[in-house]
């Protein structure tokens, strides 16, 4: 692995790095002060524990599968007892400031935000204002120390000159995953004194949006498209205009191959923010299947000028060769692409599209380079492995072809496009023994399969 899996010996220390950039920010807006622990006392009931602290009037529940972390600055921190497996470890801290009593808690909301959007690639994801008291802001930036894309959401409760935040923070990958899930069981427990103990944000209906979209996400991931829509119809229909819900629908449309709904969903993704470049690809890339290249050229320049991650620039790059790709611009398209391959060296894509244009050209020598480069980097990336199967398949080199195709299959057992190619190398070779047994297999061990093969060696 490329990075060292963190042992739980070293979580109190990294805990503390996580939250500094996100902290220092936040505290020339406004002034924190350190929570008081005088009076702090942990009791269990069931299978959750609770923290309260007297002194300073706050309390929350978590299950014991989380600890309390020694921080500093008087930071009420909760982090998993089993850290391993992350590189950017998911806490959830407590954080008192003073603020300059105000009627309204979203007067305060310019304050706290001019002062996060410092942080890497910083993006305001959501804010619902429960009350005038009571505010939920998600967020999403990049962790300097670990390099991780990461999600927040942060829960903030004024009380006279008091404003308290319970903020947690999980890779983005585990956004929906069980660990973001109990973070937010335990951001709902959070309350201060004089405050009812309720469970969940059904009476704001926010708990029942958050799951919604967090089901709807999943069955986009799993290929269940229209369950997806369905999923977050409710939700649109309320007024709900989140990323989350054009990210979802987006890419359901994408799946559904419905590009020009797909279209207007990454079209109001970047409205809302301008300058995502994450967003803007996504805009990008439906404009090209939808096969408006025109508009996707005048979106993509623009990607150019926006600063972003490494991989979201590497995605501008290839979506512009992409565009002249689908253009016929070939020579621009093979620039495009090894103007991004000079910058982003170890992106397999850039090399795999670059073999592409370079096979328009009919520069086969650089094609099975750019492909053989892509598989080095990733050896199991098939479109490369299909890719140079063919090439090799087209300048006769039987072997060669054979031995890709089967590596292709490794990689995905149900690839028809190997299962086709190996048809065309037994049929040049004059091979029909391996024909036959390849359809033969097929035929009994997955007859869809079998008659999606045959009828494209028709």
């Amino acid at each position: 692995m490329i990075h060292k899996i963190i042992d739980r010996f070293f979580a109190p220390l990294i805990l503390i790095l996580v939250m500094v950039a996100a902290l220092s920010s936040f505290e020339t807006a406004l002034c924190r002060q350190p929570i008081i622990e005088d009076g702090k006392k942990t009791t269990s009931h069931g299978n959750l524990i609770t923290y309260s602290n007297d002194r300073e009037g706050v309390f929350i529940d978590y299950p014991a599968a989380l600890t309390r972390v020694k921080g500093e600055g008087g930071i009420v921190t909760l982090a998993p007892k089993n850290p391993k497996g992350y590189r950017f470890i998911p806490s959830l801290c407590i954080t008192k400031y003073y603020i300059l009593e105000t009627p309204d808690i979203s007067d305060l909301l310019n304050q706290i935000e001019t002062n996060f959007t410092g942080l890497p690639y910083y993006r305001l994801s959501s804010v619902n204002k429960r009350s005038n008291s009571e505010m939920l802001i998600t967020r999403e930036f990049v962790d300097n120390n670990s390099k991780e894309s990461v999600y927040e959401v942060a829960l903030y409760k004024k009380k006279g000159n008091d404003l308290f935040e319970a903020a947690f923070q999980v890779p983005r990958k585990n956004s929906r995953s069980e660990i973001s899930s109990v973070f937010n069981e335990c951001l709902e427990s959070f309350r201060i004194a004089g405050e009812e103990i309720t469970r969940g944000m059904s009476d704001s209906g926010t708990n029942a949006n958050s799951e919604s979209l967090k089901k709807a996400g999943e069955l986009a991931d799993s290929g269940k498209y229209l369950e997806a829509l369905a999923g977050i119809a409710p939700l649109r229909a309320s007024g709900s205009r989140g990323p989350e819900i054009y990210l979802i629908s987006g890419k359901c449309h994408i799946g559904l191959r419905d590009y020009e709904k797909a279209c207007n969903d990454y079209k109001n993704l970047v409205s809302l923010k301008k300058d995502s470049l994450e967003f803007r690809n996504l805009y990008v890339d439906s404009l090209i299947q939808a096969g408006k290249f025109k508009d996707a050229l005048s979106e993509c320049r623009k990607s150019f000028d926006i600063k972003s991650t490494d991989a979201e620039t590497a995605i501008a790059f290839m979506n512009l060769g992409n565009i002249f790709l689908a253009m016929n611009r070939l020579r621009e398209a093979l620039n495009s692409f090894e103007e991004g391959i000079s910058r982003f060296p170890k992106v397999a894509r850039l090399h795999n599209n670059a073999a592409l244009a370079a096979i328009g050209l009919g520069d086969l020598e650089a094609a099975k380079e750019h492909y053989e480069k892509a598989l080095s980097i990733e050896p199991s990336y098939k479109n490369a492995r299909i890719g140079l199967a063919k090439l090799f398949l087209r300048t006769e080199n039987f072997t060669a072809a054979d031995f890709h195709f089967n590596e292709a299959l490794k990689t995905d057992p149900r690839c028809a496009e190997a299962y086709t190619g190996l048809l065309k190398v037994y049929k040049a070779t004059g091979d029909a023994k391996k024909s036959g047994e390849l359809l033969g297999g097929l035929g009994s061990k997955d007859p869809a399969l079998y008659k999606e093969v045959t009828t494209e060696n028709r």
